[in-house]
């Protein structure tokens, strides 16, 4: 496993780039508190593993798909999110956990798609985007 470190604290703190390997550790959606989850990511090379936090938006449908994520139904998560980016097209969090969700279900092709959706909205930290961006063409071989 890979140590958070100055240099990958950004990803760490973002959200979550899930490989073949995953796990859950938390949830939390207490009152005043951002629905989250931990869980671990295996990059491309397969040997490589990182810790990241998959962080909710406002929306509730993103929500109920990041509890869902705790206990991997990638389905369940998917038609969730697949709900809330049709409220919100502009939801980078959204688009991002239902890339992710793709990604966990093995749908590389849509999770793709969705990630690069999500970088290409205006945020103030775009570097887990362009992370799993990367991460998965790798991936995929591209």
């Amino acid at each position: 496993m890979t140590m958070i470190t100055p240099k990958n604290l950004c990803a760490c703190i973002a959200f979550a780039l899930l490989g073949s390997l995953t796990a859950c550790q938390s949830l939390s959606d207490g009152v005043g508190h951002t629905v989250q989850a931990d869980v671990y990511v295996s990059e491309a090379n397969g040997s490589d593993t990182v810790t990241y936090k998959v962080f909710a938006s406002t929306n509730k449908d993103c929500e109920e798909a990041i509890k869902e994520f705790r206990n991997e139904n990638w389905p369940r998560a998917i038609q969730l999110l697949d709900q809330a980016v049709q409220k919100d097209p502009m939801d980078a969090r959204s688009h991002f956990a239902l890339g992710l969700a793709y990604e966990m279900s093995g749908q590389l092709d849509a999770a793709l798609e969705q990630y690069m959706i999500a970088n290409r909205i205006p945020r103030k930290i775009n570097a887990e985007y362009d992370a799993s961006v990367r991460r998965i063409k790798a991936k995929l071989g591209r």
